[in-house]
């Protein structure tokens, strides 16, 4: 859901929150100079990306995002949400506030007691429980967790070692508690946004790193097969404004802007929505400003320029084959993997960037008629694996087979039916 989406209900009571944060927070700017009411929009506009499309629980969630500071920054009270909302989004609205309360409090503590600047593992946990058992709603927590992604987006405004404060909390805290939430994808996000201001170097090098790495499609035998005509133009786009303007600024990894590398990390909402990528994608190629974007962003969008070409590739080869059973349905779909994960995995096995291979990954998968066709999913996932493996060469010692070797955990017929290939 959207707050372009046209629902009456929900334009209505987002229409009247927007109306009613703008009054509350008149006047009130953010450190970005943009006016607060901005960061109440973008607060409902990712609240929104996470709750279900319809029902009025979903709609009094992005409602309350919208209204989520109003009590704490503003002269207006609960009793007047709740007389102007109704008592759902005033209760939303009061979790917010008390997790709000504590994690600042926990903040000034750590801040006075220099000893405490930063988080143990054992301090993060216990400040995680506490803040679970302070919440009765999950809506809370994901409200919260939008106010906090938004905040990390702009985390720039910030003076660097307060904005390195907050990153270590978000990783400490805020993360773990969207995986909890099983958010995969706004905790990638977050991750990314910490990543970015407190290891800015290792970022940077690894964005460009694996730039370089997937933008040589004349590596593999299959190049011609995976990238068509506008991968193809992409790459040359790529290459020549590279070539052309590599600004000191950019190449300097310690002078590199915050604010730069925020925009090379990847809204979550467009590595989930696969239209979006391909949108994204497309403008990106036709963008006759691409020589002004900062080195690092073009990067970022390059990566996900050839997820996409592998996406298409992929569709293209499973559109024209016969080789599943006909009336089956089969899915495609695409990510990629965040720079901190691929850092955290680099330094857990001691290997490599060239030997991450599931930086970017495809997922296909075969639907069974919820078991009526077994047998026959098992085969179309077989034949279909025929079909990747034309496209990409299999990584020694990379591929498993859960069919024929189920886990000790007996996880064995999922895998086939929704199997992960990894591709370089």
């Amino acid at each position: 859901m959207s707050l372009d989406t046209p629902s009456s209900t929900m334009i209505r009571q987002v229409q009247k929150a927007i109306a009613f944060a703008r009054k509350a927070h008149n006047g009130q700017l953010r450190r970005t100079g943009e006016p607060y009411l901005t960061h109440c929009i973008h607060t409902g506009k990712i609240v929104a990306v996470l709750v279900p499309s319809t029902g009025k629980r979903a709609i009094d969630t992005v409602v309350a995002g919208i209204l989520h500071d109003v009590v704490d920054d503003t002269g207006e009270s609960l009793d007047t949400i709740e007389r102007e909302f109704d008592a759902d989004v005033a209760n939303l609205v009061a979790g917010v506030s008390r997790l709000s309360f504590i994690n600042q409090l926990l903040r000034r503590h750590r801040r006075l007691n220099v000893n405490q600047a930063a988080l143990s593992h054992d301090e993060a946990n216990n400040l995680r429980v506490m803040l679970l058992g302070m919440v009765d709603d999950p809506r809370v927590v994901l409200i919260k967790l939008a106010d906090r992604l938004h905040n990390m987006r702009t985390i720039y405004a910030l003076p660097p070692a307060k904005a390195q404060a907050v990153a270590q909390e978000t990783l400490a805290i805020w993360c773990s508690l969207a995986s909890r939430l099983g958010l995969w994808a706004l905790k990638a996000e977050l991750e990314d946004l910490c990543f970015a201001v407190l290891q800015p170097q290792i970022f940077l090098r690894m964005r460009a790193d694996l730039a370089s790495m997937w933008s040589h499609p004349n590596r593999t035998g299959n190049a011609r097969k995976i990238y068509g005509k506008f991968s193809s133009l992409l790459h040359q786009r790529m290459k020549r404004v590279t070539a052309e303007r590599e600004e000191p600024s950019e190449t300097d990894e310690e002078n590199i802007c915050m604010k730069v590398l925020l925009q090379a990390v990847l809204p979550f909402d467009l590595l989930q929505d696969r239209k979006k990528r391909t949108d994204f994608f497309n403008k990106l190629v036709a963008n006759s400003n691409l020589e002004t974007t900062p080195k690092v962003v073009r990067d970022a969008a390059f990566a996900l320029g050839t997820l996409v070409v592998c996406e298409e590739a992929l569709e293209r080869e499973l559109f024209i084959s016969t080789s599943y059973v006909p009336g089956m349905e089969v899915t495609l779909s695409g990510r990629l993997k965040s720079l901190f994960s691929i850092y955290s995995k680099i330094k857990r096995k001691e290997i490599g960037i060239n030997k991450v291979y599931d930086a970017r990954a495809l997922r296909v998968i075969v639907g069974d008629k919820n078991g009526a066709l077994h047998s026959q999913a098992v085969q179309s996932c077989y034949n279909l694996l025929n079909i990747v493996h034309r496209l990409w060469t299999p990584i020694d010692g990379e591929f498993d087979d859960y069919i024929v070797n189920p886990k000790p955990s007996g996880y064995q017929y999922k895998v086939p039916t929704t199997h992960l290939w990894k591709f370089k």
